[in-house]
């Protein structure tokens, strides 16, 4: 199944403000929202633009380096938000790891 990249980031957008939400992210500074919203942009950014495997892996480091930042500065725990980079690394990769390849 081949998802637009539309939906794709999305469903990142979507899922990743959920995860934030459900963490408690609104409890925290406006700093760690910042790097909450910005960690849940970036994968949703490379899914737009079609970026190589690479730009993707990028991506999603870096989501992950902006959400443990957010978790590390934050006045309130914020439990299960390192799920938003989890979540777009399985939008990103596992379609493109499940899609069949040409034998020819």
């Amino acid at each position: 199944m081949k998802l637009s990249r539309w939906v794709v980031a999305g469903l990142i957008v979507l899922l990743g403000c959920l995860q934030a939400w459900d963490s408690g992210v609104f409890a925290a500074g406006p700093f760690v929202q910042v790097l909450a919203w910005t960690g849940i942009a970036i994968p949703a950014t490379a899914a737009l633009l079609r970026a190589s495997f690479l730009g993707t892996m990028a991506a999603v480091i870096a989501s992950a380096v902006l959400e443990i930042a957010a978790r590390v500065v934050s006045p309130v725990p914020l439990p299960e938000l390192l799920l938003v980079s989890v979540i777009a690394a399985l939008l990103l990769f596992v379609p493109a790891a499940v899609r069949p390849r040409s034998t020819v």
